[in-house]
């Protein structure tokens, strides 16, 4: 289902978890595996939301931390 998700959902999805402070690392992996792909489509906002999220939740994600940058 995740893949159907554009980037502004993908960001959502993370940085909701991270608000409401609900850790789940297999989750948090599923929205890197389909955001990588999808980063051409994010906007600036988007990024620096997906990356505060996994920050706030101390969830190492090089891949995406690198598709990021």
């Amino acid at each position: 289902m995740l893949g159907e998700f554009d980037p502004q959902n993908l960001s959502n999805l993370a940085w909701s978890f991270a608000v409401f402070g609900f850790l789940d690392v297999p989750l948090m992996d599923a929205i890197a595996a389909e955001a990588i792909p999808k980063m051409q489509d994010y906007t600036t906002q988007e990024l620096a939301n997906t990356a505060w999220a996994y920050d706030t939740q101390k969830v190492q994600n090089q891949p995406l931390m690198e598709a990021i940058s």
